[in-house]
């Protein structure tokens, strides 16, 4: 009896890819990244599932306000202006109610410094100044990685035009703001950056 051939061939699992990740923005729009991509990009920050939450209005009015009263606070203790004024004389240290801010001559641009400084060293650092690290909100390139210091300053120095008119502050930023998904003022097109949640 010939012995019988054994055409017995073992299967070997082929390596499968791993699924990409999605991207998803408010209007519903979907980018895919694939698993490969991201392992090389390591810059790469955001949360686990990747979601650029960009709905933020409301948080940033809440951030914005908070930041502005340390604003104040912070302009009172240099004595450029905020919601109290500290002074010096022969009775002693006096404290009395000073303008809101002052914008004339050297104390308006001390003043301009203050401000500025105040955002673009908080989001340069934290990516976020304390009213928006209260609020939960922070500030990224539109991929979702760390805003660079140019695009910082630029973002910040912008608010000079986002502001405009300034009898109502911010009031053209916010229009701007309500009219595009990304929820981004002048200062973040310019910047290329958007703001989202961080929590």
């Amino acid at each position: 009896m010939e012995p019988t051939q054994n055409n017995y061939k073992p299967q070997v699992a082929q390596p499968q890819s791993p699924p990409p990740q999605v991207l998803r923005t408010q209007n519903q729009q979907q980018t895919v990244i694939p698993a490969a991509s991201l392992s090389a990009n390591p810059t790469f920050n955001e949360a686990s599932d990747l979601t650029l939450d960009t709905q933020v209005y409301g948080k940033r009015i809440g951030a914005a306000l908070i930041d502005l009263v340390l604003i104040f606070i912070l302009l009172s203790l240099t004595n450029q202006g905020g919601l109290l004024e500290f002074s010096f004389s022969a009775s002693g240290y006096n404290i009395h109610a000073g303008p809101i801010i002052s914008l004339v001559g050297l104390k308006g641009l001390i003043t301009v410094i203050v401000i500025a400084l105040y955002f673009i060293i908080f989001e340069a650092i934290k990516g976020a100044t304390i009213g928006k690290l209260a609020a939960g909100i922070k500030v990224t390139k539109v991929d979702g990685t760390k805003l660079g210091i140019g695009g910082v300053v630029v973002r910040n120095i912008s608010r000079i035009v986002d502001g405009f008119p300034y009898i109502v502050p911010y009031l053209l930023g916010m229009i701007v703001m309500s009219t595009n998904n990304k929820r981004q003022r002048l200062g973040d097109k310019f910047a290329q950056s958007i703001v989202v949640n961080s929590r």
